[in-house]
Parts: C-alpha cells; structure tokens; sequence
C-alpha cells in the first residue's frame, strides 16, 4: 500500500564555512546530575554539552539559535529532575523556552523588560514553577515559564531601584512562600506569598524592609540548612545577615586585586565565595554567625577563618586567566556533593 508523503515537514539547516561561530561564554547552567551543561552567549546563542564527570571532558551537543543579542539569563524551566527544558532571556528583552531533547523553541516572546538574574521557584501551592526575575526596571516580575506571560507582580509602597539579586525560599514550617530581594542601593525588601497571589495577576507590595550596608550586591542566597542566615555577596566584600532581622553578623572584604563574583553556603558555618580571576574560597564562619552555635548573634570573638583555596587545575588555562582582564564566569550546582565550572 502506497503511503502518503507530507509535504508540510520543514528541516532547519544551519551551515557555516571553514571557521565555526565564535562562542563567547556569558552564562552557565548546570544540571542537578553534572551530566548537562548550557551555556548562553554574548552572541545570542545557546550550546547543549554533555559533561562526563569522570574525565572532566564538555562536549557540545546541539546550538541553539533564536536570540538576537546577548544571553543574560539562563534557568530550568520544568520540575524534572533532569535539565528537559530551560528558559533564557536576552538582552533586548527576548524570551524563549527551550526542549533540551530536541532542541526546538516551545515558546517566544519579546518584553519591555530586560532581566539580569531569574531563579526558578517551585512554589509551596502547586506542583508546579514560577520564575522570579529581576532586572533594569523597578519591579519584581513572576512569570509562567510554559507561556511565559506575567502572573504576579512583586512591587514597593516606597520609590525603589533596580533589584540586584534575589532569594525565593519555601519556610519549613509554613505552607507559603518568601521572597527576599536587595536593590542596587542596598535596600533589603521581603515579601510573604500564600499561592494565589501567583494565579490572579495580582500586584503584592513588601511586607517589610530595611537599608543593609551593601551596595551593588551581586548575589543573595539563604542558608538551606537553617534558614536563618543570608549571605550576601558584592565586589567589594561578602556579608552574614540574620534573617529574622537583617543586622550584619560579619563583613569581609575582597582580596588585593580580585573582585567577589558570588557564594553559597555548603554547610551552616562554611561558605563557598568565587572571584573574578577564577580563584574559589572557602571560609569556616565565625561563631556568632553559626545559629547551632550559643555565641550566635552576639559581638564576634572571632574572625572569619579560610580553610581552602582552589585554584583552575589546568596550566595553560591558569596562564589565560592570569593574563585576561575579562572576569571568569561561574556556574554552580549542589547536588550531595557540590560542583563549580569555570568558563
């Protein structure tokens, strides 16, 4: 029996001649296994690799080509496990969602916004993900990642800035959800979500807030392992704040000649903090930072102690970041064991 041929089927085709596309990193995502590695680009392009853990070996699987100006943002964009879908944002305000499988763009659109940092939430209502984003407007957007459309809108009672980092957090004893966000000028805001709020398109203004003594902060992350302790990161130096009342715990400024990047707790009294120059280092806190600990929040006794070091293992690749001015990029995942790739 003779079968009908579909005349409709169109194969995208992407050639080029002797020199392949440049591919200059300006993002990293990680997978949750370390076997999936997406980089964005200041190009506009997205690159699939598939990293083997045992051999440290990246190797490019797919490029994905649908932005017209560079990457800002990269972050999943379902609850699987595995990296299946991711959502990126450019800098001209183009969104796109992506199907890691086959490569194909699920959904596009072209905002008036343009985010700087987007952290997916799987928020405490519902089986399913929000993204928060901030940017170069005044607001906190919440976004659907499957139709990516604005769902709620997180905003001030006062005049604010532009948010500079943020931290979405399930408390662990309360059925909700808390969103902390700090503006380029240091202002700390804190919002408390209940789940429909995120359904209704509705505009939430901060439950509270207070100025912190960081400016420019470049990332916020709140301890996992109690909750209480917020460890905020600038250039100039990284910060311990209790999170019941924001008052700083401990300050610690940057090295001679490198500038922080980010950080993250890898325990309730060790930080993991990562420069510019692609050197990573961890620090024991101090014991008025640690909450188990009975000197917690009183006058420190003791400074901050670093107990690591890590410097890229690779000659040639530790003589390219000793003679570039372009700061390194970094991507980090926490699964058991913690991993940190440098681009």
């Amino acid at each position: 029996m003779a079968h009908s041929v579909s005349q409709s089927v169109v194969v995208p085709l992407v050639l080029w001649g002797k020199s392949s596309p440049t591919h200059s990193v300006s993002l990293i995502l990680v997978s949750r296994n370390h076997s999936t590695i997406v980089t964005g680009t200041s190009q506009g392009q997205i690159c699939l690799w598939d990293f083997d853990l045992s051999s440290l070996e990246a190797k490019p699987k797919c490029l994905m080509l649908g932005h017209t100006a560079a990457i800002t943002c990269l972050v999943r964009g379902s609850v699987n496990v595995d990296l299946t879908n991711v959502i990126s944002a450019s800098a001209n305000g183009e969104m796109c969602s992506w199907d890691l499988v086959t490569g194909q763009c699920l959904e596009s659109v072209k905002l008036p916004y343009v985010h700087t940092y987007i952290q997916a939430h799987h928020v405490s209502s519902g089986d399913y993900i929000r993204l928060f984003c901030i940017g170069k407007y005044s607001d906190i957007l919440i976004m659907d990642p499957m139709t990516l459309e604005i769902s709620a809108t997180l905003t001030s009672r006062y005049h604010t800035d532009w948010y500079s980092a943020i931290h979405v957090l399930k408390p662990a004893r309360r059925p909700d959800d808390v969103v902390l966000a700090v503006t380029i000028r240091g202002v700390v805001r804190v919002w408390t979500l209940g789940g429909h709020e995120l359904k209704n398109n509705e505009t939430v203004t901060e439950n509270e807030s207070k100025q912190v003594d960081c400016i420019n902060p470049v990332s916020m992350t709140c301890c996992v392992y109690n909750q209480r302790t917020v460890l905020l990161v600038s250039a100039q130096c990284w910060q311990i704040y209790d999170a019941g009342d924001f008052s700083l715990l401990s300050s610690n400024p940057a090295k001679d000649g490198e500038q922080w990047m980010g950080g993250d707790f890898i325990a309730s009294d060790r930080v993991i903090i990562w420069s510019s120059k692609g050197r990573t280092f961890m620090f024991k806190l101090p014991t008025n930072c640690i909450v188990e600990n009975k000197n917690f929040h009183n006058k420190a006794t003791d400074g901050e102690l670093p107990f690591s070091l890590l410097h890229p293992w690779n000659p040639i690749y530790r003589a390219f970041v000793s003679a570039s001015s372009i700061p390194l990029l970094h991507g980090f995942s926490r699964r058991q064991s913690f991993r940190l790739v440098n681009c």
